[in-house]
Order: C-alpha cells, then sequence, then structure tokens
C-alpha cells in the first residue's frame, strides 16, 4: 500500500474554478481532431478496504462506518479480466466487520493534436464501490510546462434500470507540476462508472525547447463518508507522486501507484 502525506509548511498558490460545463460545449470530437496516442500506460488495480460499525442508505452505500484499513495492488490483465465481482463477494459482512473489494482500470495517454501535446487520463470502475463521496483525478507533469486554455472532465455512468448519464460538473485546480478536478460519485445503483479527464499543453517559456514529457495519471477514492469537499480539495499534485492529500485528511482517501507515461524528442 502506498501513502502519499503531504505536510503543509508553507503556501501554495493554487487556482480553483469551480465549473459547470454545458455537455455540448465541454465535448470534443476526437476524430475530428485527429489525435495521435504518442504513448500510453494502463494498471489494472484491486483495493480492499475494511470497515466496522457500518450504516447503509437505500441504494445500499455506506453513509457511516468506521474504516480499519485500506489496501491497494496491482493486478495483471488477466487477473483484473477473471476478477469475481459479484456483491456476495466483493461486500462481505461478518459480525461487526464489513470487508470492500473494488477493482479499477486506470489508463494514461500522451497524444498529439491540433499541433500540441496532450495529456488525458482514464479511469473505469469494474465494480462499484460502497462509499460515494469526493473523488479526484489528476495529472502531474514537468514544470517546463503549463495547462492550456481549459481542460476537459467527463463522468459517464449507466444505472442498472439502464439510465445514461453524463456529469460534467467538477472543481478544477492548477498546480505548477499538475492537474486535478475533484468531483462527487452518483448514488445509484450503477452498471457502468468511467471518469475522463484531460488537458492540451503549452511550454511556460514559449522560446524553450522542451526533450522530455511526462505524464503521471493518479486517481484517489474517498473512503470515508463523511468526507467534505474543502477536505477532498486539500491536495497537491506532480509528477513523482500523483495526487499527494493533506496529512490532515490522507487516511479519508485509498491511494494506488501512478500511471506514467514518457516522451523524449525536440519540441
Amino acid at each position: 500500500m502506498k501513502k502519499k502525506i503531504m505536510v503543509l509548511l508553507f503556501i501554495t498558490i493554487l487556482v480553483i474554478i469551480p465549473t459547470y460545463v454545458n455537455a455540448d460545449n465541454n465535448t470534443k470530437n476526437v476524430d475530428e481532431e485527429k489525435e495521435i496516442i504518442l504513448n500510453e500506460s494502463t494498471k489494472y488495480l484491486k483495493t480492499v478496504n475494511v470497515y466496522e460499525n457500518v450504516e447503509k442508505d437505500s441504494y445500499g452505500n455506506i453513509v457511516k462506518a468506521d474504516l480499519i484499513s485500506s489496501d491497494s495492488y496491482e493486478l495483471t490483465k488477466e487477473e483484473y479480466e477473471n476478477a469475481d465481482t459479484d456483491i456476495s463477494k466483493t461486500l462481505v459482512t461478518r459480525d461487526s466487520t464489513t470487508v470492500e473489494t473494488t477493482y479499477k482500470m486506470m489508463t494514461t495517454y500522451l497524444t498529439y493534436v491540433n499541433n500540441t501535446y496532450r495529456y488525458k487520463n482514464q479511469l473505469n470502475w469494474l465494480n462499484f464501490p460502497a462509499v460515494r463521496s469526493y473523488d479526484v483525478i489528476g495529472i502531474g507533469h514537468y514544470s517546463d510546462v503549463t495547462i492550456s486554455g481549459s481542460p476537459y472532465f467527463n463522468l459517464e455512468y449507466y444505472t442498472t434500470s439502464g439510465t445514461h448519464f453524463n456529469l460534467f460538473y467538477y472543481t478544477s485546480q492548477s498546480f505548477t507540476k499538475g492537474e486535478s478536478a475533484t468531483f462527487m460519485l452518483p448514488l445509484p445503483n450503477l452498471s457502468s462508472l468511467t471518469v475522463t479527464y484531460y488537458y492540451d499543453i503549452q511550454k511556460v517559456n514559449p522560446y524553450s525547447t522542451v526533450t522530455s514529457q511526462v505524464a503521471a495519471g493518479d486517481y484517489t477514492h474517498g473512503i470515508d463518508s463523511s468526507l467534505t469537499l474543502s477536505q477532498a480539495l486539500n491536495h497537491d499534485v506532480n509528477a513523482t507522486l500523483g495526487i499527494v492529500h493533506d496529512s490532515s485528511v490522507y487516511n479519508m482517501f485509498d491511494t494506488i501507484n501512478e500511471a506514467e507515461v514518457y516522451w523524449s524528442g525536440t519540441w
């Protein structure tokens, strides 16, 4: 298990933009843009959370509990595809202890589109978490590049009744070495859940020459039902550690290893 802790010993300047984007404005046609994938990296992940004194809502989601432990593991593609996601196996209660097992796949892309570079992170849930709180998706990068324009965010899901949703509401944060989107997971019973986040980049110094790039995709899931938006926003993003939550709230999230992609050349 990897725990990433940020102790705030100095003042960090960041941009926080609560953003609600209309679907038509926030949707980009990749085919029209002729996006070229230069590199990609996929992580297959298993997380086991142990709770005590669990209380659930009408959907079966955990609304109150005492977290005992949280551990994440990397799987092979074969192990991930063969995972048993039956709820009788992934949410097991014995006496006062509930063990939750979830699986997710995260892919980071470095692409070229519209004469510039794009960093993209996509997270797919294989089965769905019992705690629906605030999650964070982010990408770390080197300090010689920065975001160009506005990021794209989409939370796409299907309910078990077959209803399809695309949600574009999120809180955006910009850091010296990364970007992030913080959002709330939907409450209904789900059959599919995918989170997509990307942005185009530009040089910090337009007259400089960039010879290497990294996009370090990361995702943290809120595992404490009492988590607030202000607590979820208390984080940093960089290319070395990905999303780094403040030490006061780091145990309210599960953590996974970043999916990193690299590029070298002359730009």
